[in-house]
């Protein structure tokens, strides 16, 4: 279509439950792939397994959005009545290849692949062949919740899946350890094609941890994230008045640095990150009160959202 104009529209109709779209992501070709949620039926060409009673599950579809045409559709749903799949964020690499973080509560099957409850909620990383045939399944387990809801981000590489994920308490992941800090904390895990753990880092803070986004700058990967007590990174302590956010850079080894602090009096929350150019990331950040960004000072009592370019 042309700029500024809507393109076609297609609607699939719910029946017996909610039917929702919450993440999409480009596939080769001008595809899409479409991730959410279902309690009953949706009105995909191949049908969803159905859903136990009073829970809900997860789908994900291949669709060509000119025309509307799905070319799979795959349900992720409980073995049992209460349990639940949440639809998480999902990346592509420009071959196809897609990473998927999600949530589940309760025994569940996953790809056709059974994850065990522990605790609350549980996670899970999964990656998909172009040709949409699963690669793996990993689950992060603990007995607090990890990445309820989504809460968390993915990058997808030819070599590997990225992912931050928020951790309740100590959880495991491949056999490593993460979390188990004090409150939520924030674990950067690495997981290669053939599904084996790489790494599997967590952010050392006192707080509360959680996920703000996660974003590739060419080989350089950084990790957005809000805290609220004492953050040690790479030999720096950072440490929140109230609430405050960070850019972290990382690798498949380790924290690298500290790559910027938004700090102030107020809360420095639901941080963002954007690509500008292969040197430079925008990061937007939630304030609630003076603010300061490498030394320049924003001044506002009022919920203001502050963008900055960060040159690296």
């Amino acid at each position: 279509p042309a700029t500024g104009t809507a393109g076609n529209a297609h609607k699939w109709d719910a029946a017996g439950g909610n039917g929702q779209g919450w993440e999409i992501a480009l596939l080769p070709g001008g595809a899409v792939a479409l991730h959410g949620i279902y309690g009953g039926s949706v009105g995909f060409p191949v049908p969803l397994p159905p859903v136990p009673s009073n829970g809900e599950g997860a789908y994900l579809a291949r669709i060509d959005p000119s025309t509307g045409v799905v070319a799979d559709s795959l349900g992720l749903v409980g073995n049992a009545a209460d349990t639940l799949v949440t639809p998480g964020p999902i990346a592509t690499t420009p071959s196809g290849e897609l990473c998927m973080l999600g949530a589940y509560e309760g025994d569940v099957t996953v790809f056709g692949m059974p994850l065990s409850a522990n605790g609350q909620f549980d996670a899970f990383i999964a990656r998909l062949a172009p040709s949409g045939s699963l690669r793996y399944v990993v689950p992060i387990v603990g007995p607090a919740s990890e990445s309820s809801f989504g809460n968390g981000a993915i990058l997808a590489t030819d070599a590997a899946c990225v992912a931050a994920v928020q951790i309740g308490s100590t959880a495991t992941v491949g056999g490593k350890s993460v979390g188990g800090r004090g409150g939520t904390d924030v674990a950067l895990i690495v997981i290669d094609n053939a599904g084996t753990v790489e790494s599997a880092l967590t952010v050392d803070g006192a707080g509360n941890d959680d996920v703000g986004d996660l974003l590739a700058l060419g080989d350089r990967w950084f990790v957005a994230l809000d805290y609220t007590g004492l953050v040690n990174v790479a030999g720096q302590t950072l440490n929140p008045s109230d609430a405050d956010a960070a850019v972290l850079e990382f690798d498949a080894t380790q924290l690298v640095s500290v790559a910027l602090e938004l700090s102030g009096a107020g809360s420095q929350t639901f941080p963002k990150l954007g690509h500008i150019d292969d040197a430079t990331l925008g990061v937007g950040v939630h304030s609630t009160g003076p603010l300061d960004i490498e030394g320049q000072a924003f001044d506002s009592t009022l919920q203001t959202f502050v963008l900055t370019a960060l040159g690296l």
